[in-house]
């Protein structure tokens, strides 16, 4: 019993994030973000996306798409086209304007150093919460390694609109000599200098890691300084705030976690055939096409025991809830000590084993619902409804009462005995009666 509780508890991959989500390095919520789409909610997705990658427009254009390398509609009709949906929503979205929120300034001071894609990142999330920002950058405009982009200028604006309404200090041209002198003025720094700058004597860590606590107290690297690709960088300067925050409130450096990929196992079956849509006209889809081309999406979860097996079909529950039900039920935390949470849902599998045959990870929720049975049993709190019934009727149809001795007529004795079982009896009467009179002739 401990052992099933603890397989479902840390193998079951019901949670797991789809491939597309663990790809991304925003970790989006692709799932959500292609639902709103598919309901016709752009400007739902719109922000939801926004949220997420800090700079939008710009993200929409520079993303090499990781996600769409994993989809597992590639090999079949097509990848879906989340770059090409993310670029649609930013065109059908009703206002492109980021939100301006009437909150106080925050007490904290932080420095960011470079004004490129990451060092932006971890100023726009700082400046949301209203913290002090002042971001260094030795040339003359911000942007990095964008300023030669063909797509500069929309780049560029997308900058301007996520600023907007933000308060922060942006000198130019202002390169830094020392972190040191930095921490005088400042409750915390971010390094993201860019591809090949200057590091201050910090050595580089692994683009996993990142963005990474420094052996400087207050003092935070990430992005293309430490080798990450630009889309990479953005992400670590938006998680780099974070880390900032968790310094100036509570004194601890911690690097960013490490998000391990995805264990998703699809169920094949899911995969039914969609073609794949394509703009009819211009660059991005219609609201229709959109909508098209995002119910295209199978939602990947790991799902295989809910496609396969009617019981937990009709529950709609997966492993993990079932267990949480089960737990208080037969552990009850209420003052009164009943609980009866899962009481229908434990009495009704009827223990087939199909769940352990579809699950990738061998989980058999009928030999767990089995224990759990049992310890309601022991302790007495197993409703007698769930099983008086049963057990009387197998007790009648074991008796005398059920059973039925005939001998031909006139016979006092038989060469062969004609059992013909319950279940042919229990279809038709009929089929009995017929198949011994057969016999007779």
């Amino acid at each position: 019993m401990e052992d099933i509780r603890h397989t479902i508890r840390t193998r079951c991959l019901e949670k797991e994030q789809p491939f597309c989500s663990s790809a991304c390095p925003f970790h989006l919520d692709v799932r959500e973000f292609v639902s709103r789409i598919g309901r016709g909610s752009f400007n739902s997705a719109w922000r939801l996306y926004s949220n997420a990658v800090g700079f939008p427009a710009a993200v929409a254009l520079l993303c090499p798409a990781p996600c769409e390398a994993v989809c597992p509609r590639k090999e079949t009709d097509g990848s879906i086209a989340l770059n090409l949906l993310e670029r649609s929503i930013l065109a059908r979205a009703s206002s492109l304007l980021p939100p301006n929120y009437n909150m106080p300034s925050k007490k904290g001071r932080f420095a960011v150093v470079g004004a490129g894609l990451s060092g932006l990142g971890c100023a726009l999330r700082l400046a949301n919460r209203k913290y002090g920002v002042t971001i260094f950058e030795r040339e003359g405009s911000w942007g990095g390694a964008l300023r030669n982009h063909p797509e500069r200028d929309a780049i560029f604006a997308d900058f301007e609109r996520q600023f907007m309404h933000e308060k922060y200090d942006l000198r130019l041209n202002s390169p830094v000599d020392s972190l040191e002198e930095l921490l005088g003025d400042f409750d915390g720094v971010y390094v993201a200098t860019g591809k090949g700058g200057n590091l201050f004597g910090l050595p580089s860590t692994p683009p996993n890691s990142l963005p990474a606590a420094t052996s400087l107290p207050g003092v935070f690297l990430g992005g293309e300084a430490a080798g990450a690709a630009p889309m990479e960088a953005l992400a670590q300067g938006l998680q780099a705030a974070n880390l900032l925050e968790g310094w100036f409130k509570t004194g601890n450096m911690k690097s960013a976690p490490l998000i391990p990929p995805t264990k998703m196992k699809l169920d094949p079956s899911a995969l039914l055939p969609a073609p794949a849509v394509f703009p009819a006209a211009g660059k991005v889809y219609s609201k229709e096409e959109a909508k098209a081309e995002a119910e295209r999406c199978v939602q990947c979860r790991c799902d295989a025991c809910i496609r396969h097996c009617g019981f937990l079909s009709y529950f709609e529950k997966f492993p993990k809830r079932i267990d949480e039900e089960v737990e208080v039920t037969i552990t009850p935390g209420t003052l009164d000590g009943n609980g009866t949470v899962a009481t229908r849902l434990i009495s009704t599998c009827n223990e087939c084993g199909l769940c352990k045959e579809v699950c990738p990870v061998d989980i058999d929720v009928g030999e767990y619902l089995r224990g759990s049975h049992r310890i309601m049993r022991e302790k007495g709190a197993m409703p007698w409804v769930w099983h008086e019934f049963w057990l009387r009727d197998m007790a009648f149809s074991n008796s005398d009462r059920a059973a039925l001795v005939l001998l031909p007529p006139g016979g006092k004795k038989s060469d062969f005995l004609f059992f013909p079982g319950c279940q042919l009896g229990a279809s038709d009467p009929c089929y009995v009666l017929e198949s011994y009179r057969a016999l007779l002739k």
